[in-house]
């Protein structure tokens, strides 16, 4: 029997202090080739509790043929939990079938600490005669709360709710996580804001979609994309949208094709037509979350 799904973590492992929260990204590939409504369900291994696992939204998704979509797992623990290494995997089945129709993910592991109280330096301030007002207290807010640590594919609305090496990213419509900026450590492409882990020294790439003919390999997530006038845009046989996403600027049937029109010499095919050499091909920059579509990993 075929595989049905590829379910692909976008971090080995979520550390959370006990009585606290944390969330782990997990992608969902449908591999049937085609249509299926799923579920997924956080299932507990060894000392692992099934309350403290939940997937708030998105549990039943609607998945087009070979279509990815991501799932978010909440792990909530009590305060009671000791220190230690607590791990769980995420089943994928069909709602029709669900005995013949499913997967599972790789083990993920919860890594539980006890959290410990800083000192609180507030204290300090208001004892020096430091007073904050208005606009000046909020920043104060924001800025010690980006030194704590928020798990790798935390959902997010802007990136005053990540850590300071993280950055809001809309990984699929409407939906947004907290990621890690070009330069950090990295172990797979859904860590990173890029989408892209580079595989030379395993740190994230440069995220704003461009790219030079020099470092293409550094900048473009190979097999997914090529560097196109300044641009990384989606190479042949990716889903495509319009015309612009793809390297040879030719979209057709909602996947990126070759041009196969033989020209004269002083022509050259561009979308099976034969137009003038100096023609030029207008780059686009992918949305966002077009970057993590296609990632099977």
């Amino acid at each position: 029997m075929p595989r049905a799904f590829d379910i692909t973590p976008s971090a080995p492992k979520v550390r959370v202090h006990s009585g606290e929260s944390g969330e782990i990204a997990f992608t969902v590939s449908n591999k049937l080739g085609r249509p299926i409504r799923a579920r997924a369900t956080p299932r507990p291994d060894g000392e692992t509790q099934a309350t403290w696992l939940s997937i708030p939204e998105g549990a039943e998704p609607e998945l087009g043929a070979d279509e990815t979509k991501l799932i978010t797992v909440q792990v909530k623990l009590p305060t009671s939990v000791k220190d230690g290494t607590y791990p769980f995997h995420v089943v994928v089945s069909s709602l029709a079938e669900p005995d013949e129709l499913y997967a599972e993910s790789d083990l993920m592991q919860i890594l539980v600490t006890h959290t410990e109280r800083k000192f609180p330096w507030w204290i300090v301030l208001l004892a020096g005669g430091v007073l904050v007002i208005g606009g000046g207290a909020f920043g104060l807010v924001k800025l010690l709360g980006r030194d704590q640590g928020v798990p790798t594919g935390a959902n997010c609305a802007a990136d005053a709710d990540c850590s300071g090496n993280q950055r809001c990213v809309e990984v699929r419509l409407g939906a947004r996580s907290c990621l890690l900026k070009p330069g950090e450590d990295c172990t797979g492409d859904l860590q990173c804001a890029s989408a892209f882990c580079r595989r030379d020294e395993n740190v994230c790439s440069r995220d704003d979609g461009k790219c030079t003919v020099e470092t293409a390999a550094q900048d473009c997530r190979p097999g997914a994309f090529q560097c196109m006038n300044g641009r990384c845009l989606l190479g042949l046989g990716q889903r495509c949208l319009e015309h612009g996403e793809c390297a040879g600027d030719f979209c057709q049937s909602g996947a990126c094709a070759p041009c196969v029109v033989k020209c004269a010499p002083f022509l050259r095919c561009h979308r099976n037509e034969c137009v003038p050499f100096g023609f030029q091909i207008q780059p686009k920059v992918l949305l966002e979350h077009r970057r993590f579509e296609g990632i099977h990993r």
